[in-house]
């Protein structure tokens, strides 16, 4: 991608691939600098807005990190994973009634999407409605028998002990 860049710096596919690049490695302002540059020549790329909003979250830029995942969202590809990343935003900001639209929305085009499960369930645990997270809890046991998550948010809402969460948290090493 360097390489590509080197020969043409306003390719906007290779600069996408380089801000995703740069957001795994958590350097978050060159993420920016290259989604920023590829939003400067396609506004409404995707995949720059997408890698634009998980570079603002990591800066802290909460308006640009929702303003760029909302047009994320608007291309099929990125929708799920978008409005999973707009529930998080809300989350930090205590707002469950926006994590429970974006969650939902998520859910709307990957039903499998877990991110936007464990939100829903945590959304409804904060918001006192133990019945709609037991619900949310149950597809995701249901997808994944093993979770950890599931029995840690049983263990906070009242339905299990310390000692059944804990008790299968296991490694293959027995002294880990």
């Amino acid at each position: 991608f360097q390489k590509c860049l080197a020969k043409n710096p306003y390719y906007v596919p290779a600069l996408d691939e380089m801000a995703s690049l740069e957001n795994r490695r958590a350097d978050y302002k060159a993420a920016y600098d290259y989604s920023r540059t590829a939003l400067s020549i396609d506004a409404y790329d995707p995949d720059a807005n997408y890698q634009f909003g998980v570079a603002n979250a990591g800066l802290g830029h909460d308006a640009d990190t929702k303003a760029a995942f909302s047009i994320a969202a608007l291309n099929i590809g990125w929708r799920s994973a978008a409005y999973t990343a707009l529930g998080k935003e809300y989350m930090r900001e205590k707002k469950y009634d926006r994590v429970l639209a974006n969650a939902k929305e998520s859910l709307d085009y990957d039903r499998f999407n877990f991110d936007a499960l464990r939100l829903e369930v945590c959304a409804d645990r904060l918001t006192g409605d133990t019945s709609a997270a037991i619900t949310a809890l149950k597809k995701i046991e249901k997808l994944d028998p093993l979770s950890h998550f599931v029995r840690f948010e049983n263990y906070l809402m009242g339905k299990g002990t310390a000692g059944e969460f804990t008790g299968m948290i296991r490694s293959a090493l027995g002294y880990e």
